[in-house]
């Protein structure tokens, strides 16, 4: 019986040596083991439920830990096994480390454009944005200092400063039924103003002594202003005449500073005012977007909730699959208008937008240029080394069966020389080995 059991025991044993499935590391005995006891245990586990639960509890974390640990060191051998398996031949070998060393670097190239691209379209979001803001304040900053200049030209002729000749010095252009523009003549107290019926004017803060340019914090409203001071003489410290020019920062400007570019949403201080004034067009917003239908909030660096002050545009649709949305929020840096201290995240605007909608059309066809040329040169890579790896892989094949034939004591055969490499020497050399031995056999 003893005798029986073992011959069946050896016979399996070979069996699946032959297969290549009986363990040959610590890995795989370990592994068997494991899932060896991990079934017992669960066994146990399954059979104590109703008669002792407590017990059948407190196997629950060892099933588990035994089960995981079985997986791990399983999986463990199984590659261990795949990698035996499919590099045993010369040609996968080959193939393996054309790929690590010729394909792999490419991919992972290809991967980091695409991360770089995604990057570069956030910045360029934020570029977009305050270049248009830039762009617009030194439009407004050559406007007002040729009103400015212009004033100065009609004081000195005998004219005086007031409401009248600041109105004929105000262009007529759609862009300027938004703007307001305020002059000071020496030290008068009171400036003339001339802009759209019903808007405020504004104070000249101390700190405006010489040009300024910026987007500022007036009574928790944001704007765009620009002042022009000239001298009554060169050298002079006394003011002569102050010129500043105003523009809110509201959601019809954001509407064109948005366009085509997304949605624009702006994070900033507000008084009660002004949030009861922005609530019904975020209601109404709201019934046009049912990403967004209700009021949001952020965070900022500073720890403050600030509620959205306004926002503008729309998420353009998808052209494709990978064109997905974009979110950037970009500290707006402002002035405060009373004591010209900067503040630093005085609001917060948050872009949303696609990639499609960033890089034109153009820059579009340039990359899927040269992802073509790439997908070639790798196509290209890989029949070369295909074709490398066959010349190898035959010649090693060749030199394979021809040691079954020796095997065999059959001395005649030969092996097919077809080329002039190393691998050709090698076939020669076996080939004049075969015919000698051939001759002292004989």
């Amino acid at each position: 019986m003893g005798n029986g059991m073992r011959l069946i025991s050896l016979e399996v044993e070979s069996t699946l040596r032959d297969k290549g499935l009986w363990p040959q590391s610590w890995v795989g005995w370990a592994a068997l083991y494991v899932l060896a006891l991990d079934l017992l245990l669960f066994a146990v586990q399954w059979l104590t439920r109703r008669a002792s639960p407590a017990t059948s509890a407190s196997l629950t974390g060892w099933v588990i830990f035994l089960s995981v640990l079985a997986i791990v060191l399983l999986a463990i051998g199984g590659v261990r096994w795949l990698r035996s398996r499919l590099l045993w031949r010369l040609r996968n070998r080959l193939i393996v480390t054309y790929v690590f060393i010729g394909v792999i670097p490419v991919f992972l190239l290809v991967v980091i454009s695409l991360i770089t691209l995604d990057l570069l379209a956030g910045q360029f979001a934020s570029f977009v944005v305050t270049s248009d803001i830039t762009t617009h304040l030194r439009s407004m900053e050559a406007a007002n200092r040729a009103i400015a200049h212009h004033l100065a030209t009609q004081i000195s002729e005998g004219g005086k400063l007031d409401a009248e000749i600041l109105g004929r010095a105000r262009p007529r252009r759609p862009e300027w039924a938004r703007r307001q523009v305020c002059a000071w003549y020496r030290n008068q107290p009171q400036p003339y103003c001339s802009g759209p019926e019903g808007v405020a004017g504004f104070d000249s803060p101390p700190f405006i002594t010489g040009d300024f340019r910026d987007l500022v914090n007036d009574r928790d409203k944001l704007y765009l202003r620009t002042a022009t001071v000239l001298m009554a003489e060169p050298g002079s410290l006394s003011l002569s005449l102050r010129v500043i020019l105003s523009e809110p920062f509201d959601q019809e400007f954001v509407e064109k500073v948005a366009g085509d570019l997304g949605r624009i949403a702006v994070y900033g201080t507000e008084s009660p005012n002004a949030a009861s004034s922005a609530k019904p067009a975020r209601q109404n917003a709201s019934q046009q977007s049912s990403q967004h239908t209700s009021q949001r909030s952020l965070i900022f660096d500073d720890g403050g909730l600030r509620e959205e002050t306004f926002f503008a545009g729309k998420i353009p649709p998808a052209s494709n699959a990978l064109d997905h949305e974009i979110t950037l929020r970009i500290p707006v840096p402002m002035v405060d208008w009373a004591t010209g201290k900067p503040e630093r995240v005085g609001a917060l605007a948050e872009v949303e937008t696609r990639p499609s909608v960033l890089y034109a059309k153009g820059v579009e066809y340039i990359l899927f240029s040269i992802l073509i040329v790439f997908a070639i040169i790798v196509v290209l890579a890989l029949i070369v080394g295909t074709k490398l790896t066959r010349t190898i892989t035959s010649a090693v094949d060749q030199l394979y069966e021809a040691t079954k034939h020796i095997n065999r004591a059959d001395f005649s055969h030969r092996i097919a020389v077809q080329s002039s490499d190393q691998l050709a020497t090698l076939a020669n050399s076996f080939n004049s080995m075969t015919t000698s031995i051939e001759k002292l056999v004989q």
